[in-house]
């Protein structure tokens, strides 16, 4: 018993002509009924009546496609899975940022990412993406360390991991009394006005 003779047993219980099916595949009436003859000789059981112009299954032929309904949907269902197999098998991450800074940090670290890998990107304000990743509905997320809050990620139960250092270029109005390197306490005597092109 293979996968072609139950599909034709299909067909001709459903048809009830060996002819319509045979021209269906564009095959002889007789390879037809050769086929249902062997699947018949292989159960030791009659499938079919055969009259003139129609076949009719016969108690133990009904039976018989209800067991093959089942045989065969599950078949096409494997058939299916299988196939998207490998769309499973494919890991998906998914990464917050916020700061265009982390975005430059963002594009090198994903290109090096296998290619198996899906990355979906969320951009929110930090406080958004730090409780995206604690809810779990962010793997993992690219902050900057200061952003004017103090976070303590470890006691939050985070782990980090160091991707970059730098400073930052702040730049000052000529008409500030700042002559060379600028401190936090200077600053703070001064009113700022901070723009991002982010909003």
């Amino acid at each position: 018993m293979n996968f072609d003779q139950l599909r034709i047993f299909m067909e001709v219980s459903e048809l009830g002509s060996f002819q319509k099916v045979a021209q269906a595949h564009y095959v002889s009436q007789r390879a037809v009924s050769r086929q249902m003859k062997r699947l018949e000789d292989e159960l030791n059981v009659k499938l079919f009546t055969r009259g003139k112009n129609q076949v009719t299954l016969t108690t133990a032929g009904g039976f018989f496609k209800e067991r093959c309904q089942v045989i065969l949907r599950m078949i096409n269902d494997t058939n299916q899975a299988v196939q998207h197999f490998d769309e499973r098998s494919r890991h998906r991450l998914t990464i917050g940022y916020f700061s265009p800074f982390d975005t430059l940090l963002l594009r090198d670290l994903i290109f090096e990412l296998d290619a198996n890998i899906d990355v979906f990107i969320a951009e929110a304000g930090p406080e958004h993406v730090i409780t995206d990743v604690l809810m779990n509905d962010l793997d993992c997320a690219v902050v900057m360390d200061h952003y004017g809050f103090d976070q303590e990620f470890s006691k939050m139960g985070l782990k980090t991991a160091l991707l970059h250092t730098d400073q930052m270029v702040i730049g000052a109005s000529e008409r500030l009394p700042i002559k060379d390197a600028v401190s936090i306490e200077q600053l703070r005597r001064y009113p700022i006005i901070y723009y991002s092109n982010e909003e």
